[in-house]
């Protein structure tokens, strides 16, 4: 019996992906939070990040951190978009601004797959 999918995967369409399976690359546990509230990682890359956040303020400039394992990435991104989707919930994508810790985590994108969670929204960098 397939897994069932929650109603915001449903909204987005998006599909249960299995990327460790498929592409063979190690999969990296990332927790993102945004202005202290978790947040759900759509997709992200070494220039920005996708995510999906349950409330949003509007802002130009705004800290992140992205937790893997033990080590916490202090990063700063600027909003390139924004969109409700679905019922209480916002779509966000951010340009990474420089920080301190912006090479490290660049570095530890390079080592495997991000996964961001929810298998829902496990995405391949």
């Amino acid at each position: 019996m397939p897994e069932q999918r929650d109603e915001l995967a449903l909204h987005l369409e998006l599909g249960d992906r299995r990327d460790e399976e498929r592409t063979g690359n190690q999969v990296l546990p990332l927790e993102l939070v945004v202005e202290g509230r978790e947040a759900k990682i759509l997709n992200i890359s070494s220039t920005g990040i996708r995510y999906i956040v349950a409330e949003q303020k509007d802002f130009e400039l705004v800290d992140i951190d992205l937790k893997c394992d033990s080590r916490v990435y202090e990063l700063r991104g600027k909003r390139a978009w924004g969109e409700r989707v679905g019922p209480g919930h916002f779509a966000v994508g951010l340009s990474f601004e420089p920080t301190e810790d912006l090479e490290a985590f660049r570095s530890l994108l390079q080592s495997g797959t991000v996964k961001g969670g929810d298998s829902s929204f496990d995405r391949p960098l």
